[in-house]
């Protein structure tokens, strides 16, 4: 008789390193489970996958049919993972929980596979480990508010495709949206606004009382929701990185404390049209901003343990420093010649104050404008070139480049083969420069995202592309799309909306965070 051999294994990411002999493994009797108790969550989840798979679970014994779970570093590093699939067993190596967590992701994907096939999970052997450390997401909250049920969602769906941060955008100007208890006003005022059709308007008076009208639309995060949050993707080996904005796209935060503006009088009234942005910023020659600030930050850093911490720094409106008597003054006492460099002044402050919290800054490109701050990190998102140059002066760079990065961009704009073709290091780049590249991400702007339906659908296919990308390398073109099939078929059996049609557009909107 003939074994069939499998043309490959139905996973996104492909694996690294893969050996597919011929043959299929059955768990018509059940599987038994020995996993290693540092794994415990790890074969929790595996269990609830071959429940629903219809597979009957239960841990001990000799089993006619067994799963294994082992720690043997053998070369794997930090996220790496071994996967073996024999005639009586399968067994997954790991050197730690994470690299165990993303060898049951992959089993799991092919567990969904086998039930479409009916044939049994496929003999293989798979050394896997990712291509990039940083493999990240961002999710704007701002422009629309998510429930926390809906963001959990949201790190499933980043789970499955072993992605490891998601960036957290939690203040903007369309709403401020985490709880900060030394400033009530944040939430009680710049977390709501009235909706009428695409065109926001923040209230004129305080709003203690969310969900006493239809009219007004908006929400926020207490310190509790944000635990929940972050020990969910924990559990998950997700990292969640916030970002506070600053000095601009703080027009909830000034609508909320005026007088931390370079001009209170220009926040009377605040009105825009998704998109677009009211002249705003957070005053650089008062030193009530850099307190403000730091006390801000001094909670987030408190609610999350994230190495790095996200402080925007990009778009600022600086011609409010320019004719701002308390910025002007500032630019003298400190010999600055330029308003960029009274930015890249602002920067500076901030960053020492989230390193003596023992974490690291991490900015948008246009903090590289006046000079850079010495330890921070650059996200380069208006194409290569900050990342460039932020390597080349010797600075960790995370690629996020809108040319192929941004999920708010309609298919038509920006398919999936398209995010497929994102390659994190540069042309040009020497090995020296390359290995400041942590990685990439993606980034979902919600301005035309109102709902998580909307969500999943912008993001889904396209984050396979980009999982494969920063995980495996780019992909064959031909080879991924013959695999883009039975992934849609996975979406569709755990529950995932996807964007069928690749020509959608959205409405014309600005390439920004």
């Amino acid at each position: 008789m003939t074994i069939p051999v499998p043309a490959r294994l139905d996973v996104v990411p492909y694996p690294a390193a893969s050996d597919i002999p011929g043959g299929f493994l059955s768990f018509e009797t059940g599987a038994q489970f020995h996993f290693h108790e540092r794994f415990a969550f790890e074969s929790g989840a595996l269990a609830s996958y071959l429940t629903e798979a219809g597979i009957q679970v239960s841990e001990g014994g000799v089993p006619i049919r067994g799963i294994h779970a082992v720690v043997d570093s053998d070369g794997l590093g930090n996220e790496g993972y071994a996967l073996e699939i024999g005639e009586e067993e399968v067994t997954l190596t790991a050197a730690s929980a994470a690299g165990m967590f993303y060898g049951v992701q992959t089993l799991r994907q092919m567990l969904i596979a086998s039930q479409s096939r009916s044939n049994g999970l496929p003999f293989c052997r798979i050394v896997d480990r990712p291509k990039f450390a940083w493999r990240g997401f961002l999710f704007d909250v701002s422009r629309h508010f998510y429930t926390v049920d809906e963001v959990k969602r949201l790190i499933d769906i980043l789970a499955l495709h072993k992605m490891n941060v998601l960036h957290w955008h939690l203040v903007d100007d369309g709403g401020w949206r985490i709880e900060i208890e030394k400033y009530p006003m944040l939430t009680k005022r710049g977390a709501w606004r009235l909706k009428k059709d695409f065109v926001w308007d923040y209230l004129d008076i305080d709003f203690p009382e969310p969900g006493a009208t239809e009219e007004v639309y908006g929400g926020f995060y207490t310190h509790d929701d944000i635990r929940e949050v972050v020990a969910y993707a924990e559990a998950r080996h997700i990292t969640v990185m916030p970002e506070i904005e600053m000095p601009g796209h703080s027009l909830a935060a000034l609508w909320s404390y005026p007088e931390l503006g370079c001009t209170p009088a220009a926040v009377e009234v605040f009105r825009t049209e998704v998109g677009m942005r009211e002249p705003n910023v957070f005053c650089a020659g008062k030193e009530r901003s850099f307190e403000f600030l730091s006390d801000v930050l001094e909670e987030v850093i408190s609610l999350f343990p994230s190495k790095y911490i996200h402080v925007g720094g990009d778009e600022v409106f600086k011609v409010l420093f320019e004719n701002c008597a308390d910025c002007r003054q500032r630019m003298i006492d400190e010999g600055l010649q330029t308003v960029d460099e009274l930015q890249s002044y602002f920067i500076r402050r901030m960053e020492k104050f989230v390193n003596s919290k023992g974490r690291i800054l991490v900015g948008w490109d246009e903090i590289l404008q006046g000079g850079l701050a010495p330890n921070a990190v650059v996200m380069s998102w208006r194409g290569v070139q900050g990342g460039l140059d932020a390597a080349r002066a010797g600075h960790d760079v995370i690629m996020t480049p809108y040319s192929h990065c941004y999920f708010d961009f309609g298919y038509d704009q920006s398919p999936t083969k398209h995010v497929a073709e994102f390659d994190p290091v540069s042309d040009g780049m020497s090995p020296a420069e390359a290995a400041h590249v942590l990685g990439g991400q993606a980034n979902l702007w919600t301005e035309y995202v109102p709902d998580f339906s909307a969500v999943q659908r912008m993001m889904l296919p396209r984050l396979a592309a980009m999982a494969e990308v920063l995980w495996t390398g780019m992909p064959d073109p031909l080879e991924f799309e013959s695999r883009l099939e039975p992934y849609k078929q996975m979406l569709d059996s755990l529950g995932f909306e996807w964007m069928a049609d690749e020509t959608m557009t959205v409405p014309e909107h600005h390439t920004s965070d």
